[in-house]
Order: structure tokens, then sequence, then C-alpha cells
């Protein structure tokens, strides 16, 4: 009797254990608790003494607390941690090239007076920093050529600027080679063996050429070859895989190759949607994978890239966006700043890398 109710009550107990197991396991898991700030506290922008950009950053501290746009307010608060961050020679160096491209996409809003008018001195004057250090950004070689073609569009827009970017890429490659883009792989045999990397790369670089030529095509400047479209020609033949598992690299691989495909059949969401059969293919594909980024995943410039997707992709009829636009907001860290403590322990671009996702889907309106 005493050794059948021991059993029983260990029956019992194990039983009870399971079924408290299966319960937790069960429970919605926070796959961006390490995107949280513990304790939770408030945007907060004292003043920062700064080498440079000093002007700007009293500028954002007083539109700060002029707005009573929550969005705007974010997106200035974003900027004022990125002030700080490229205050440092070698921060700004490592990104010059990309927040120029954000500079000048937060300087296009229509909505937010506020924000457009800090984003544009803040252009100006990291067009006029990096001038000074032109050589040392875009050294003499292919990597240097297209590094600098990414900013062309950007720089020929720039009154002040434009005449000594163009004269330093006319005189530092004059003896580089103007050679269509190439890599490792061709094109087409990047799409057969999958190689997502290469796909992004060949696609990103010479769509800044593309448009960069659309916009200006008697601008006199000795450019490679443009051949976008035949690269967008090949890639109708590239199919999504929708059976990879989201925690392999591979699905995060071809979900970020899938984010910059929008952005540049777009031009990084300054343009219409081209129809076709590419934007068909990667809309369903955002569209069947959003559910696996947002809720399993736990790659905050990953969902920041799919909401700015998916305002591109479906504007204003998708409920996802004000959800995930509400989520991606109450991630903000206090000094402005998107990202976990090991993306700022690491190197300057994955320190960057956050904050500039999160603002540009911030930024982009449905």
């Amino acid at each position: 009797m005493h050794i059948s109710l021991k059993l029983k009550l260990s029956a019992l107990l194990a039983s009870i254990l399971i079924a408290a197991l299966a319960y937790l396991l069960l429970l919605p898991s926070d796959s961006y608790e390490r995107y949280r700030q513990v304790p939770e506290v408030e945007l907060q922008v004292p003043s920062t003494r700064l080498k440079y950009n000093q002007q700007t950053e009293n500028l954002i501290r007083q539109f700060i607390q002029q707005t009573e746009d929550p969005k705007e307010k974010a997106i200035l608060g974003g900027l004022h941690w990125l002030l700080g961050f490229i205050d440092k020679e070698e921060n700004f160096e490592a990104v010059f090239s990309d927040f120029v491209i954000l500079s000048a996409e937060l300087a296009r809003t229509s909505k937010r007076p506020l924000q457009r008018r800090a984003a544009r001195q803040l252009l100006n004057n990291t067009l006029a920093r990096g001038a000074k250090q032109l050589p040392q950004l875009f050294p003499a070689n292919t990597d240097g050529l297209w590094d600098f073609i990414g900013v062309l569009q950007v720089v020929w827009a720039s009154d002040n600027h434009r005449g000594l970017y163009v004269d330093f890429y006319r005189d530092q490659f004059s003896n580089v080679e103007k050679a269509a883009y190439s890599s490792e792989l061709l094109f087409s045999e990047s799409i057969t063996k999958r190689d997502y990397e290469i796909i992004g790369d060949y696609l990103i670089d010479t769509s800044f050429l593309y448009y960069f030529t659309q916009k200006n095509p008697d601008s006199k400047i000795l450019l490679p070859p443009e051949q976008f479209d035949t690269y967008l020609d090949q890639l109708v033949a590239f199919d999504y895989d929708s059976t990879l598992h989201y925690y392999s690299d591979e699905f995060s691989d071809l979900a970020y190759l899938a984010t910059h495909i929008v952005l540049v059949l777009t031009n990084y969401g300054e343009l219409g949607v081209r129809e076709g059969v590419n934007t068909e293919k990667v809309a369903d594909y955002i569209n069947e994978s959003y559910q696996d980024v947002r809720f399993k995943l736990g790659d905050i410039d990953l969902l920041a890239e799919y909401l700015q997707c998916l305002k591109i992709l479906f504007k204003n009829h998708d409920p996802r966006i004000a959800t995930t636009e509400a989520f991606l907001l109450s991630l903000q860290r206090s000094d402005g700043s998107w990202g976990s403590l090991s993306d700022f322990s690491s190197e300057p671009y994955i320190q960057f890398h956050p904050t500039w996702a999160v603002l540009t889907g911030l930024n982009h309106p449905y």
C-alpha cells in the first residue's frame, strides 16, 4: 500500500512536470529579447560634444523637443546617435557611402519637415567632410570605382559638391579599367548555383550605375558598361526556396537577397515597383516568409528591411505594416539607436547597420 501510494504520487508528479514543460514550450517566445534594453528608458538626447556636426547635433535636439510626431522623434533620435557614431574617424571611413545614402533617403521625406531639414544639413556636412579624404574612402582600384558609383546619384544631385567629387573620380580612376561588373562567378552561374551573396552583389552595384545613367544620360562621365536590365532578365529564372528552415543561414541569406531585390527594382524605394515576373516572385516570397522573420528569427536588421518591402510591395493595404512599425519603434534604445549589445561591440558596419535599416524602414512612406 505504501509503495503503491509512492508510485502513484511519483507518476502524478511526473505528469505535472511533463504538462508544465509542454505548456512552457508552447508559450510564445520573444525572439527579439536581445534587442531589448533593461531597464527600459525613454529616448534621451543630452548635449554631446562633437568634433564634427556640432551645429546639426544642437539642431536635432531642438527638433526632438519641437516635434509631436512620434515617428519623427524616433528618427531624429536615431540620427542623433549616428552623429556620435560617425564622429569617430574609423567609423566614418567604414560607413561613409552607406551614411551618404541614408542621409539622402531621410532628406527625401515630404511628411516630416524637421527630419528633412536635419538630414539635408547632415548630408551636406558629410559630403564636405568626405571631400577632404576621398583617396582613402575610394582607393584607385576596381572596388573603389564601384564604391564611388554607389554614391554618384547623391553626389550628382549636390550643387555644392558635384564638381569636386566628379573631378576626383576622373583623376582617381583614370587608369582603372571601366569594365562591366564582374565577380568570381558569372551572374547566370550565380543563379544556377544559388549563390545568394554574389547575386546580390551584381544587382546592387549595377543598379546604382543603371539609375544614375537613366537620370543623367548626358553626364559625360566615363563609366563602366551598364548591364542591370540584362541581369534582371536572367533573374527571371531564379526561384525562391520556400522550404528552408528559418534557423538556417541559407534562409537568412535568401531573405536578405529578397529584400535587396525589392530595393534594386525601385531604386531603394524612390520609384514605383516594376511590374513583371521578378516582382511577382519576390512579393510572394516576402509574403510567405514574413511570419518566420517577424516571430521566429529575431533579426532586427532583416525585419526592418521587410518593413520597407511591405510598404513598397503592398502599401497601406497590409495591416502588418503598422504592427511591424510599432514593434520596431518599441525596440529603440534610450540613446536613439537600435541593436543588441553584441552588435555594439562588433565592427563599425555591424554597429551601424541595425539603426540604418530601421531608420530606412520607418522613413519609407505608406
